[in-house]
């Protein structure tokens, strides 16, 4: 009797472990290339579809590879003229991704429900494919004036993207905000996590006119 009730508690402790495993995983929001548009450089674009929205995505194709094997023996005597290269390739590699394919990456890393492989640290997409992600795929939740600048210190909700909007009404930059930090990667300069959005704006985009707050369609 003992070792049949133990049997039906170890069934039911499987069955709850497999439904937790289970509601645990995440969805996967996988991508479809479609084509291949062109080679530019190290990068090259592709027509891809996400979810419902067609745009150009760039990846990053060669570099990393050429990195890796420059450094792969720690103990070696690198030369002056063996470490500009390395300097020049880590630049590089710093420009595959843009602000728009990080601040997605760190949105899904920190969403509970759903992840991508789409936007990476070699992939970056362009304005009007972020803005076409944005339009389709995310809500607006709101979106309020950089003047005055008091504006930028009020509280925001946790897991948003930030859409800078310049004076053309373009999406000039986007960031990741998740409890009190902002996600955000200049050009070729490496990803950083500031804490004010003042800072960020004024330094950096002076002419951000609003902050748009948008979140993932469920």
């Amino acid at each position: 009797m003992k070792c049949f009730k133990l049997l039906i508690g170890l069934l039911f402790l499987l069955q709850f472990g497999s439904s937790h495993a289970q509601t645990e995983k995440k969805i996967q929001l996988n991508y479809q290339i479609l084509d291949t548009v062109k080679v530019d450089g190290s990068r090259d674009w592709y027509k891809v579809v996400w979810l419902k929205d067609t745009f150009e995505l760039g990846v990053q194709a060669r570099e990393d590879k050429l990195f890796d094997k420059m450094i792969t023996d720690p103990k070696e005597e690198l030369s002056a003229e063996k470490i500009a290269k390395i300097r020049k390739l880590e630049s590089q590699l710093n420009f595959a991704q843009n602000c728009y394919s990080y601040a997605m990456e760190s949105y899904f890393k920190q969403d509970k429900k759903y992840a991508q492989n789409t936007f990476t640290q070699k992939s970056t997409i362009n304005g009007p494919g972020i803005e076409l992600l944005l339009n389709n795929s995310f809500e607006e939740i709101r979106e309020f004036p950089c003047k005055p600048r008091r504006n930028l210190k009020q509280e925001l909700q946790d897991h948003i993207l930030l859409a800078f909007i310049d004076k053309s009404n373009n999406v000039s930059h986007l960031v990741y905000h998740n409890k009190g930090v902002f996600y955000s990667k200049n050009g070729g300069w490496k990803e950083s996590q500031e804490f004010t959005l003042k800072e960020l704006v004024v330094d950096n985009y002076w002419d951000t006119q609003k902050i748009r707050l948008y979140r993932f369609k469920e």
